[in-house]
């Protein structure tokens, strides 16, 4: 229900409950009044029946106290039989006028006719035991006596007769001394109630004053009452007209706050109203829109109600303090610079505007630039491996020619040389010397992406056993490698050689870490199941099953600065010649390509603790350990070798010749498909590089594929993004193979082509 509808309800109620009062109010105060003026009038008439009642009962005094009076005798007044008990009832007077004793209740019967002839006003007086029969009481009269008896001493009553109205009103009589002279002799002694004296009062004149008086108190209270109820009636619409207009007001102001409330509630940038406290000393969160509490990775309760110095205790040194106290102070907005903030929470690049509201308080319109600087520095770095790619494509194919002339040479040399030849070991080492260069050469084209690799379901834990198998027999003796490595950890999609890769590097670098003096390696493989919790942080991670790698060495450690950069390429804190600086940005490179992530803690002198997270596969193969193979054999086929760098025809033509292949060597394409033409079938198999002046390996086997469909070919390389392996095989060659080539390689390769 909308506030408007509720508003009015109220009115509606309020202005009902205020009628039901004004009507209850004015009916009461009329009543009352009405109530009031009656009890005036009965007590106006009570009044006038008593003084009359007094006034007769006066006049009964002085004739008791008189012991009657006596008055001539007429027909009016003839002598009272009730009083011949009394021996001068009757004198006569010297002149002979006649006398007749005229008791208290003689004169006031008289006077009662008297009083009803001339003013309407009807008195009777009675008791319970009469003497006269005209003094009986009546049954209203004998019940007001009755409760004379019982102790009351007057009873008042009004009625209507004839519509006319009267108040009848009687006292009680009390028997004193002079009254006994005449009913002593019915037993009464003084004190007693001998009986009582009623009056009826004509009641019109003051009923008709009354009257007058209720008239014009009603027409009086019924103005006030419809001008109270008019007035209210006037409220009511006025202020439902007021309501209605407010509430399209209301209405307009709420879509208008809802509008804005709704731009700043998804804006891109954060807002925050501050409130100065202590003079600007600090400021404290009015509100926050939901980017800011994004931006603040903190929930609302954390935040509204807070002082900034509390929320961000570094906001000083980061100069939004200070410009907040400028901004209050002079009224005047600000623009700070780009800044890296950064505490124990988040580290974030900020751009803050401020400006101060009319009512005082200073908003804060922050950009969060973190995720710019992130793309901008991802994009230099992509800048960069663009560069570092296109340099490692351009030597790779050279450089790679170079390493098969050496290792070649160096193979051969080795073949030659007795076994306790004290050279043939210095030979070794150029051996190895050649292959470390050439698994720097992978790392840079893997780095720049410019090598191929095929990700497979991997049981991990026969790569991890064959790789720390490997570097145990190259780790000092000073270094105690202990290993926890569950065969049972599962399968894992990913590259066997940059596994293979990703142990090795792990492992040398904890063995730099700890250097000559004695230390521990750690080597762990395990199975583990993430949350989404914690997953949350990791871009592109998702909850499940991960297979976990753990490297874990007590080297010298590093601190925060070192730990932020040991993925960048090229950094390294090794002595100048032994390190590239690649090892870890070509670990973190592989292991994004399976989807994983990789966690590091570090301490300086404590160590450093390295965990590759890869998510497991679910479904399950079989695997085998991994062993060592027996050289293949040679044979005696014919092999046309083609190159344009002669030393390495030489070098294939030595290896092959040693292994009893008949062996023809062309240092040029056009060479190679003469000899080829001459006798097209008398090759069985053709091993030739790809890049080459004239012709290309690519066009050289497309026309001695036209010529030979079944002439076998092998395609070799330094480097070359030209044409992908699947390409190359659809054409119908046979094997396309990355230089340098070592004895065992070319052997293997041109064993099993020939085969085929």
């Amino acid at each position: 229900m909308g506030t408007d509808r509720i508003q009015r309800k109220s009115l509606l109620a309020w202005s009902i409950g205020t009628f039901v009062f004004w009507t209850l109010l004015i009916s009461g105060f009329f009543f009352f009044f009405q109530k009031h003026t009656w009890d005036d009038a009965l007590i106006t008439g009570r009044e006038i029946g008593i003084s009359s009642l007094h006034k007769d009962a006066i006049h009964r005094f002085w004739n008791a106290g008189h012991g009657g009076v006596y008055v001539p005798v007429s027909k009016e007044t003839p002598p009272n039989p009730y009083l011949s008990h009394i021996p001068e009832r009757d004198i006569t007077t010297p002149s002979g006028k006649k006398l007749t004793l005229m008791n208290p209740a003689y004169m006031t019967r008289q006077v009662y006719a008297l009083e009803k002839e001339k003013y309407g006003v009807q008195s009777h007086i009675t008791s319970l035991n009469t003497i006269r029969p005209e003094n009986a009481a009546d049954a209203w009269e004998s019940k007001a006596l009755e409760r004379f008896e019982e102790g009351e001493s007057e009873v008042v009553e009004l009625f209507y007769k004839d519509d006319v109205p009267y108040m009848r009103l009687m006292t009680s009589l009390t028997v004193q001394k002079s009254c006994l002279k005449c009913h002593a002799s019915q037993g009464y002694k003084e004190g007693d109630i001998r009986g009582g004296i009623s009056v009826v009062i004509p009641m019109q004149n003051i009923v008709f004053t009354h009257n007058n008086h209720f008239k014009r108190a009603l027409l009086f209270n019924l103005f006030i009452y419809f001008s109270g109820v008019l007035f209210l009636i006037i409220y009511y619409c006025q202020t439902r007209s007021q309501l209605a207009v407010r509430a399209v007001a209301e209405k307009k102001l709420r879509d208008q706050g809802n509008y804005l409330q709704g731009i700043i509630d998804n804006i891109s940038d954060g807002i925050a109203v501050f409130a100065a406290d202590n003079k600007g000393e600090d400021f404290t969160y009015k509100s926050i829109n939901p980017k800011g509490l994004t931006i603040s990775r903190l929930p609302e309760e954390a935040i509204v109600g807070k002082k900034i110095s509390a929320v961000f205790p570094e906001v000083r040194q980061h100069g939004l303090s200070d410009a907040l106290q400028r901004v209050w102070t002079t009224g005047l907005p600000e623009r700070l610079p780009l800044t890296l903030y950064s505490d124990a929470r988040i580290t974030q690049w900020m751009k803050n505007s401020l400006f101060k509201l009319p009512t005082g308080e200073v908003v804060v319109v922050y950009e969060d630039l973190t995720e710019f600087k992130r793309l901008e520095e991802e994009l230099s770095q992509a800048q960069k491996l663009e560069a570092i790619g296109t340099l490692a494509g351009g030597i790779a194919h050279d450089f790679n020619n170079i390493l098969s002339v050496i290792l070649g040479y160096a193979e051969i040399a080795s073949m030659s040389l007795p076994e306790d030849s004290p050279a043939r070991e210095d030979v070794e080492q150029v051996i190895t010397a050649a292959e470390r260069a050439t698994d720097l050469v992978k790392q840079i084209l893997t780095f720049s992406r410019k090598s191929d690799h095929e990700k497979q379901p991997l049981r991990i834990y026969l790569v991890v056993k064959e790789a720390v198998k490997m570097m145990r027999s190259s780790l000092p003796s000073t270094l105690d490698i202990t290993t926890d490595i569950n065969p049972d950890s599962g399968l894992v999609l990913a590259d066997p050689i940059h596994i293979h890769q990703i142990v090795i590097n792990l492992c040398t670098n904890a063995a730099q870490a700890i250097g000559s003096r004695q230390g521990k390696v750690e080597i762990a493989l395990y199975r583990t199941t993430l949350n989404k919790e914690q997953v949350a942080l990791e871009k592109d991670a998702v909850a499940g099953p991960y297979i976990v790698l753990s490297v874990k060495d007590n080297g010298m450690g590093m601190d925060e600065n070192t730990l932020s950069q040991i993925f960048d390429p090229y950094f390294t804190t090794k002595e100048y010649g032994k390190g590239t600086g690649l090892g870890l940005a070509v670990t973190r490179g592989s292991v994004k390509e399976c989807n994983g992530f990789i966690q590091v803690e570090s301490s300086p002198e404590i160590g450093t603790h390295f965990q590759i997270f890869l998510p497991a596969l679910a479904a399950t193969v079989t695997g085998e350990e991994i062993v060592a193979e027996a050289p293949p054999s040679g044979g005696s086929e014919r092999i046309l070798v083609v190159d344009d760098e002669p030393a390495i025809t030489d070098i294939s033509n030595s290896i092959l010749t040693s292994l009893g292949y008949t062996v023809t060597t062309a240092n040029s394409s056009l060479e190679a498909l003469e000899r080829f033409r001459q006798n097209p079938t008398g090759f069985d198999l053709v091993l030739t590089d790809l890049t080459m002046p004239g012709l290309t390996g690519i066009e050289l086997a497309e026309i001695m594929l036209r010529e030979n469909t079944e002439i076998p070919i092998i395609l070799c390389s330094g480097f070359s993004e030209s044409i992908s392996r699947e390409e190359v095989l659809g054409m119908g060659i046979r094997k396309f193979i990355a230089k340098p080539l070592d004895r065992r390689t070319l052997a293997k390769v041109v064993r099993t082509v020939l085969d085929d």
